[in-house]
């Protein structure tokens, strides 16, 4: 019998579905829907100027330090809109593993938003 040989992405593949006999994927992915979040009318900011720029900030939090140092970013405005806190955090392997980056992180981020606060139109751009 002739030989075959196999591309690298088909050999993925079957030990892909190989995999899948020795555990069982205990639920399946599923997005999270935003429209039964609650409303809260006094939030200034609306949930999509809120999660896009979440996803500005995560993008600019990405830092070149590798895998083990994934950085993650929140955004949380408090419930009169006056505003808005932006919380940092990074995996670790121990307690003061990636202190230093979360420090330059912070600093960056200072800098930005305080050129946003002196900037003549400050954040009104984003509402």
């Amino acid at each position: 019998m002739a030989q075959t040989t196999q591309t690298p992405t088909t050999t993925c593949a079957e030990y892909i579905a190989l995999s899948s006999f020795f555990h069982q994927v205990p639920a399946p992915v599923v997005r999270n829907a935003n429209n039964h979040l609650p409303v809260n009318q006094e939030y200034v900011l609306p949930f999509s100027k809120e999660r896009g720029l979440t996803e500005v900030l995560a993008f600019l939090a990405k830092t070149k330090d590798g895998w083990d140092h994934i950085p993650a970013v929140c955004v949380k405005q408090n419930s009169a809109g006056t505003t808005l806190n932006v919380i940092l955090a990074i995996n670790k392997r121990t307690y003061a593993d990636g202190d230093d980056i979360l420090r330059n992180l912070k600093s960056s981020f200072e800098e930005v938003f305080q050129i946003l606060h002196d900037s003549e139109y400050g954040w009104s751009f984003l509402i």
